[in-house]
């Protein structure tokens, strides 16, 4: 594995020759630059290229999370993204590692970036992931959609929402449908604690990271 795609996967080797993670994909500035940002378009398959599709690929890295979020409908997107942050830090502090969509195709933040390659990005990294974590307590068509695009790719769901916040009966039968579990918290932290020990939990269902 080369030097620059255990950068982009956010591995590093120790003095033992040991692949450790060192970061999420989100927090590392892996897809910026000419070569994968070219006039605002996301080059979608850098990301899936260095992500890997194969078994061994996806045994020599973190085990990948998408998390899915309300942007555009968020009553405060400030504090959205703050919380997925959070989300991402439960993920890691559980041995994952996670992808951040608002840090690349951000409504705000990355006006540039087309809504075709915003749906063709997202859409990709779905069906690249080993699980999606979604925020399910604010109405969001997106998060609507990429719940769908998870579930069609028979990716394992982990909801949340928040035990004041009322979710449409819609997600809910889709979240019973795909077999989904929910965390229904009662504060952030809280939802932070639950979802690092399910993530912790389902190491023997995906498989250990290979050394």
């Amino acid at each position: 594995m080369s030097r620059w795609i255990q950068t982009v996967l956010g591995h590093e080797r120790t003095q033992r020759g040991r692949i450790t993670p060192i970061a999420s994909l989100g927090a590392l500035n892996w897809i910026t630059g000419a070569s994968t940002l070219n006039a605002g378009l996301i080059d979608t398959s850098a990301i899936v290229s260095a992500i890997g599709h194969s078994s061994a690929d996806r045994v020599c890295r973190p085990k990948l999370v998408y998390v899915s979020g309300a942007l555009t409908a968020a009553p405060d997107i400030v504090r959205a993204r703050a919380f997925y942050e959070q989300l991402a830090a439960a993920c890691r502090a559980a041995g994952w590692t996670a992808y951040l969509p608002h840090e690349r195709t951000d409504p705000q933040l990355h006006t540039n970036v087309t809504a075709d390659k915003v749906f063709e990005t997202d859409r990709d990294l779905v069906e690249s992931c080993e699980l999606v974590v979604a925020d399910v307590g604010v109405p969001s068509a997106g998060v609507g959609g990429e719940l769908v695009l998870a579930w069609k790719a028979g990716k394992p769901i982990v909801a949340v929402h928040h035990q004041d916040q009322t979710v449409s009966r819609f997600v809910l039968g889709l979240l019973s449908v795909a077999g989904a579990t929910v965390i229904n918290y009662e504060d952030e932290h809280d939802c932070a604690q639950r979802l690092a020990a399910e993530l912790r939990s389902r190491d023997h269902v995906l498989g250990p990271q290979r050394p």
